[in-house]
């Protein structure tokens, strides 16, 4: 995410992301009935059985895919990421990707599509996995994250009317995801947000949050990147007070010291998502100064990252194949 956290929950409150190319490749395979295999854990599972946890999102897509009627696939998924990030909870939309993955994978499947023809509908694909995906996380979640990763690219998203609007990067903008090293649970920190802001006082305490986050999609439909930078820091800053007045540990200190470095540099560090630790999106007018700015975040205790920013939504690779990327 690159603006809109926790405001965009808000009645009517945008949020603005962008895909990256670490994901999940999904394969579907018509067979007897339903069932999901994550090759990465050696683990599987069948509607009926107890869901392990780390199947969560599988098992509800599968549930959402059996409501619509769709003939049953074995199902399983890899993992697509690059070594520094394996095995660990960096907070770029793995849930989502998974989720997204294989509702397309099965829609693929169900429809007889080809790589050739990848006549896959956005749209559908994420209204489906939507469903899913918050329903493995009790009802919370704006869906940010899904709706990305199925279309790809630079997104602005509005939870309230499920109303997805694609953006464009300035070629200008440079780019870079960094892992914080600290993995944060999303729904936790939505419960600590639900519980310190209630319902009554939220549209006032985060006007600005959910100002500064217009502003920033704003800039972007400019493509004119010394407004776009300056619309960042004004987001990032509203976030950290909004921080500090409820006590929310979503920017803790070490994370707040990763910011610093990049800041110092010139460049601009943004809390993705949720916050809590997870990962930064680092932002730069130069390549030179990019890099600058994940060396000074590297020295602060952070991982930088390889990835290509921005990348497609989920694809046909191959018959009954998707991938998914993470936003």
């Amino acid at each position: 995410m690159i603006a809109g956290e926790y405001s965009v929950l808000l009645t009517d409150g945008w949020s603005l992301s962008v895909t990256c190319d670490a994901g999940i490749v999904a394969h579907a395979v018509p067979a007897p009935k339903w069932s999901v295999c994550r090759a990465d854990l050696s683990m599987t599972w069948c509607p009926g059985e107890e869901v392990p946890e780390p199947l969560r999102f599988a098992a509800a897509a599968i549930e959402v895919l059996q409501q619509e009627g769709l003939p049953p696939c074995a199902l399983e998924t890899r993992l697509h990421s690059p070594p520094a990030i394996a095995g660990s909870k960096v907070g770029i939309g793995g849930s989502a990707s998974s989720t997204v993955s294989l509702i397309a994978a099965a829609l693929g499947s169900a429809q007889g599509l080809t790589e050739r023809e990848n006549g896959l509908d956005p749209d559908e694909v994420a209204s489906l996995a939507l469903v899913a995906h918050q329903r493995a996380q009790d009802g919370r979640g704006s869906g940010y994250d899904v709706a990305s990763v199925a279309h790809g690219g630079v997104l602005a998203w509005n939870a309230s009317r499920r109303e997805a609007k694609p953006l464009s990067w300035p070629d200008e903008l440079h780019a870079q995801l960094v892992y914080t090293g600290m993995s944060a649970s999303t729904t936790a920190l939505l419960g600590r947000w639900e519980r310190a802001v209630l319902p009554a006082t939220r549209e006032e305490t985060m006007r600005d949050l959910r100002e500064s986050t217009d502003a920033v999609i704003a800039s972007f439909q400019t493509l004119h990147v010394p407004d776009i930078l300056e619309a960042l820091r004004h987001t990032q800053g509203a976030l950290l007070a909004f921080d500090d007045a409820h006590d929310l540990a979503i920017v803790p200190g070490d994370v707040r010291a990763l910011c610093d470095a990049v800041h110092e540099q010139g460049a601009v560090a943004r809390v993705s998502g949720g916050g809590g630790g997870d990962s930064l999106l680092v932002f730069a007018d130069t390549a030179m100064r990019l890099e600058r700015a994940l060396r000074a975040a590297e020295a602060a205790g952070g991982t930088a990252l390889t990835l290509n920013l921005p990348a497609p939504g989920v694809r046909l690779i191959r018959a009954n194949g998707l991938a998914a990327p993470l936003q």
